[in-house]
This record gives structure tokens, sequence and C-alpha cells, in this order.
């Protein structure tokens, strides 16, 4: 299926401490999809554009929409918060969610 996107800098909303922000701007489904594509090719950890800080509101996401997204961001391998509301979350999102919290590294001082 193919979607007709607008061609909208979203990555342009990734900040230099790797914050994406979306409150409030609706996005599509093709829109989602071509982010997750774009985030998961910027992998490298010099890219300016790897996501450490998700922040996800008031968007239309669907639950696949939203897996698009992770799918994308679990290739960077960096994320470190998410804030997400008001939008679709169901089975998709959760399955790339524990992919993304299996696939991270943490300092655990006890080990």
């Amino acid at each position: 299926m193919r979607h007709n996107v607008i061609g909208l800098p979203t990555m342009t909303h990734i900040s230099e401490d790797g914050t994406l922000s979306l409150t409030g701007y609706k996005v599509n489904s093709g829109l989602c999809s071509a982010l997750g594509d774009f985030l998961g090719k910027n992998k490298h950890q010099t890219s300016p554009f790897i996501v450490r800080n998700l922040i996800l509101d008031d968007n239309g996401i669907s639950d696949a929409d939203f897996a698009n997204i992770l799918r994308g961001i679990l290739h960077q391998g960096k994320l470190v918060s998410i804030s997400y509301s008001q939008n679709d979350f169901g089975a998709l999102s959760l399955e790339q969610l524990k992919l993304i919290v299996e696939s991270q590294h943490y300092d655990n001082p006890n080990q």
C-alpha cells in the first residue's frame, strides 16, 4: 500500500540532545513509515538524527504507525525515554518496545 505524504522535514524536529518532539503535530501512516525507515538508516553514532528522547502527543498515530517509528528507533539503539499520549497503543507497539528494552545495555552496578 502506498501513502501520499507531503514532504515535511520531520527530522528537523530532532534537537541537538536527541529529542524528537511532535506534540500536536498530526501525522499520517505514510509519514510514520517514512520516519521509521529514515531513523533505521541513520544509526551511526555521529548522526545528528539519533533519537534519545521521543515525545509524541495528540498526533493521530495508530498502533501500527507507532510500531513503524519504534522499529526505526530500535535500529539506532540509543532510546532513553518515551512520552506518548493521546495516540493508539497496542500489541504491535508493545512488541517493538519489548525489542528495544531487550536490546538496551544498561550499566547495572549490581552486575
